[in-house]
């Protein structure tokens, strides 16, 4: 393979990461979107813990 192809792979493989970033991202939202939404409609009902943002990313 040549560099040029080794590049276009690797290009390609950065692609799919950010997407799937981007995909995990949105999800997380998405729950603490809902998880909020419970606590509005049964606000002394118990919950499972928050899941914090690891602190290593910014």
């Amino acid at each position: 393979t040549t560099v040029e192809e080794e590049r276009g792979r690797q290009a390609a493989a950065m692609r799919v990461c950010v997407e799937l970033l981007d995909a995990s991202t949105e999800h997380y939202e998405n729950l603490m979107l809902l998880r909020d939404e419970l606590h509005k409609r049964e606000p002394n009902k118990q919950l499972p813990p928050a899941i914090e943002p690891s602190s290593s990313i910014t």
